[in-house]
């Protein structure tokens, strides 16, 4: 094969020039390009998500919906966890940096956000009632059980709120946030 030179006399082959182009199609100046990395998570939740599908149809026949709601977010939760974890390997990152970060899991943003969504589902089961559309009802459970009950809702809701926070603004949107963009604070 025959050798090329540059405007500047340094010879340059074209298997150099091709490999150089490849890796500039899948690397930026520093690591994998955004949209590669963002591809190969997809593949993995989609792979993971699979996998949870099975697990779901285990369930025995009859299980009631409420509990295969929540362990079908349960496992979500877990899908988009495990693979943001294996993203956070390949790119020597942890999950923090992805939007969950453990120090501030249950920290005051939390708790603001908890009486928040209380007091907003307050206040529409409030309208809803003056709107004739909702009543409170008796009440049909006492003792340990009103508190059994209220336990196992708070759980739920925790799962809820973390599958759906880690799922629509977790590892997808990592990349937007380490953005530079001037003028954004």
């Amino acid at each position: 094969m025959q050798e090329k030179t540059n405007l500047t006399g340094a010879s340059v082959s074209p298997e150099g020039t091709f490999s150089r182009r490849l890796r500039g199609l899948f690397y930026g100046p520093s690591e994998l390009r955004a949209g590669w990395r963002f591809l190969i998570f997809a593949a993995i939740v989609m792979s993971l998500l699979a996998v949870k599908t099975v697990f779901i149809r285990l369930l025995p026949h009859g299980t009631n919906q409420a509990t295969t709601y929540l362990v079908d977010k349960t496992l979500k939760f877990a899908v988009f966890l495990l693979a943001s974890w294996i993203m956070a390997k390949v790119e020597a990152r942890t999950i923090a940096d992805y939007g969950l970060p453990r120090r501030k899991m249950f920290g005051q943003q939390f708790w603001q956000g908890a009486v928040l969504a209380f007091v907003c589902l307050t206040g529409f089961l409030i309208a809803l009632r003056i709107a004739g559309l909702f009543r409170f009802g008796e009440i049909s459970l006492h003792g340990l059980a009103i508190w059994k009950w209220a336990a196992l809702y708070s759980i739920g809701f925790i799962i809820v709120a973390l599958e759906e926070e880690f799922h629509y603004r977790g590892y997808g949107t990592a990349p937007n946030r380490r953005l530079k963009v001037p003028g954004a604070s």
